[in-house]
């Protein structure tokens, strides 16, 4: 988000076994609650991950600095009623392709975060 918090950006990065990126996605988005961001991000990834016919002989992995999200993601009782639309559509995708979960410490994800601010303005 910018600092206004009225406009910011989603966004993400394809990469492969050595981090050479093969594709990258980033939509805008209003001002929303930082997890949902976080579950847009996740949900919108996966859906651009198994939409492309390029990444069918690869496994996923999402690598993600937000734990709250990956905690509700693996475990829905833990998600408040607010989100569960948005949780339950992300665990049917990723459980359906058995998409694996690694959290990362936020200062690892600057590629991603450079991506979406340059694509988003």
């Amino acid at each position: 988000m910018v600092s206004n918090g009225v406009k910011g950006g989603i966004g993400g990065l394809v990469r492969n076994n050595l981090g050479v990126c093969l594709d990258k996605f980033s939509l805008p988005i209003g001002p929303e609650p930082p997890i949902l961001t976080e579950l847009e991000i996740i949900l919108h990834g996966v859906r651009f991950f198994y939409s492309s016919k390029r990444f069918e002989r690869y496994s996923l992995i999402v690598e993600c600095n937000c734990l709250v999200a990956i905690d509700w993601i693996s475990n829905a009782s833990l998600c408040p009623p607010t989100f569960e639309p948005i949780v339950r559509s992300c665990r049917k995708l990723v459980f359906f392709n058995s998409v694996v979960f690694r959290h990362i410490l936020r200062y690892l994800n600057l590629k991603a975060d450079a991506l979406t601010k340059e694509d988003n303005g």
